[in-house]
């Protein structure tokens, strides 16, 4: 029975854990931070076809990171605007 309750927590502990990646922490948190946000958003929508909703998702939060990253770095070469509408 222990064993068990075991095998259930630590299931419950990998769904709870937040998406990530193997990238700088700066970026990864980040990224993390925003995925989570909107994942828990569509969790109420239906969609015809979920893995392409999500890969447009994390296409977009890519993106959007990307647009933040450079932001802080103040790198005046990147198109913030033509970033984020893509």
């Amino acid at each position: 029975m222990l064993d068990w309750e075991n095998q259930n927590q630590a299931q419950k502990k990998r769904i709870n854990k937040p998406y990530s990646f193997k990238l700088s922490s700066y970026f990864n948190d980040l990224f993390c931070q925003m995925y989570n946000k909107y994942i828990a958003k569509l969790k109420i929508i239906k969609f015809n076809n979920l893995n392409n909703c999500f890969d447009r998702l994390k296409q977009k939060l890519f993106q959007i990171s990307l647009f933040f990253i450079a932001k802080k770095l103040n790198d005046s070469k990147i198109n913030y605007k033509s970033a984020i509408k893509k």
